[in-house]
């Protein structure tokens, strides 16, 4: 039987914890539209471009963690940020992308998956959010800012259960993928700070 999702999860009175979720820098196959799933294809020049940029943009912002998933393209991402942070770089194997089993390196040709589906006899969304909820619950208990480096299908699955059915995150792409994706947990409880937020300590929620 299927355990229940919640949106909230057991932990001790504690201040509010910061998670800032991002997506890893653009790829070569992000730049051909292929799906990547649980295969990896190297950063692209302008991938590289962004994560040097996007450090300098991230100094400023009081990280006390930095998680990634353990996809090379994620690793890649949170190296290049680590060095200007001055941080170790913890990956997590539930912070993967969704698992597209055989249509992982193919031409995605607009093609669109529905979360009950297995796309290449893959996996589910619902079975990806509740392995990155498992791991967000865990990086919640630790306290402190995080910054989590991951995948679209990690970020749909978590931040579109916390914004609810109703929200137009599900109606498209309204998450950007060159934006933090802030989560805050106090007490126990999971809820959505901001999304888009912008790379800037000035701009961060409170």
């Amino acid at each position: 039987v299927r355990k229940s999702w919640p949106k909230s999860f057991a932990m001790p009175d504690a201040p509010l914890v910061h998670i800032a979720l991002m997506r890893h820098a653009r790829t070569v196959w992000n730049e051909s539209d292929r799906i990547q799933g649980w295969l990896d294809s190297r950063l692209s020049r302008e991938g590289v471009a962004q994560t040097r940029t996007w450090a300098r943009m991230l100094e400023d912002m009081g990280f006390d963690r930095l998680v990634s998933s353990d996809l090379g393209r994620a690793r890649t991402t949170a190296r290049c940020l680590a060095l200007r942070l001055k941080l170790d770089v913890e990956t997590d194997r539930r912070l993967r992308e969704r698992d597209y089993g055989s249509l992982a390196g193919r031409p995605r040709a607009g093609r669109v998956f529905d979360p009950d589906e297995r796309p290449g006899s893959g996996e589910t969304l619902v079975e990806v959010r509740e392995r990155a909820w498992d791991a967000l619950s865990d990086l919640a208990r630790s306290g402190g800012r995080i910054l989590m480096v991951t995948h679209s299908g990690v970020l749909q699955g978590l931040l579109g259960h916390l914004a609810g059915p109703d929200h137009p995150l599900h109606e498209g792409r309204l998450l950007k993928s060159k934006r933090l994706h802030w989560v805050g947990v106090k007490q126990g409880v999971a809820g959505i700070l901001e999304l888009n937020g912008r790379m800037r300590a000035a701009e961060m929620p409170g």
